[in-house]
């Protein structure tokens, strides 16, 4: 089961996907392209998917977390700032 670590401030999925790499999320927070406020760091993160949703390109997928509240599929308007993480591919 992940589990938010309160002390690193975010997710770690290791070993989760049947290997001992160290997948680590911080809570990086979001920005509110509204009124350009950063929120939710230190507590949440969302991260941005390389797709856009079905329905509207000015929409794509991301992984969100808030604590122990884990979101693998949301999926936001593109005028949101959320952080892009890179992971290589094996």
């Amino acid at each position: 089961i992940v589990k938010y670590d309160s002390s690193k401030k975010g997710i770690n999925f290791s070993g989760l996907l049947g290997n001992a790499i160290e997948i680590w999320y911080p809570a990086s927070g979001c920005l509110y392209f509204t009124d350009g406020i950063l929120s939710g760091v230190g507590y949440g993160g969302d991260y941005w998917s390389c797709s856009s949703y079905l329905i509207n390109d000015d929409i794509a997928y991301l992984f969100n977390f808030v604590c122990d509240d884990i979101y693998p599929l949301d999926n936001l308007d593109r005028a949101y700032g959320r952080a892009v993480r890179c992971l290589q591919e094996y």
